[in-house]
């Protein structure tokens, strides 16, 4: 027997015909070709569906209701003045230095009447706050953010005659 005979359909040896060798790598490249270019159009697909579909939707309408809400109207401030602390760390001594405003409605002049009557609590108040703070409370930028929030909680417990916005920090130094 030779090695160019071919077994027919039934597993017998016969009378075959010799393949080519073109034919021989036509069928290899399309044997790799044709997975190839399945996974191509699946991922095209996909990245349609993905970029072009649904998800950028709704991205589209985020944005749009972003950029058409109104703007807030700019706040009045009081300037609270400057603290200087020593943090409540008791394994070290650190220094704490820290001006601060405090913002709200321009509108709201009792408020401001109130802030200026209320001056030396206010600062009282504060002052105890950040006394109680360890450095390690106060050096990250999100500690600084929840330490405004936390002033500003405080600070509005004392008013009557409204609330205060938001909480600035004009300085901040830790040593």
């Amino acid at each position: 027997m030779a090695d160019e005979e071919l077994l027919d359909e039934d597993g017998e040896e016969g009378e075959g015909k010799k393949a080519s060798p073109i034919a021989k790598i036509l069928m290899t490249v399309l044997g790799y070709l044709i997975p190839v270019l399945i996974s191509v159009v699946i991922s095209v697909i996909i990245m349609f569906v993905v970029f072009k579909g649904g998800a950028s939707k709704d991205r589209n309408e985020n944005a749009i209701a972003v950029q058409l809400q109104p703007k807030p109207a700019p706040l009045s401030y009081y300037d609270i003045g400057e603290f200087k602390i020593n943090t409540a760390d008791l394994d070290a001594n650190h220094f704490v230095r820290v001006a601060m405003s405090l913002g709200y409605n321009m509108e709201n002049k009792l408020l401001h009447g109130e802030l200026v009557a209320r001056h030396i609590q206010i600062r009282d108040v504060i002052l105890n706050l950040l006394n109680s703070k360890e450095k390690n409370q106060m050096d990250e930028f999100l500690e600084k953010e929840q330490l405004k929030e936390e002033i500003r909680r405080t600070i509005n417990s004392l008013f009557i005659n409204g609330e205060i916005d938001a909480v600035y920090y004009t300085e901040f130094t830790i040593s």
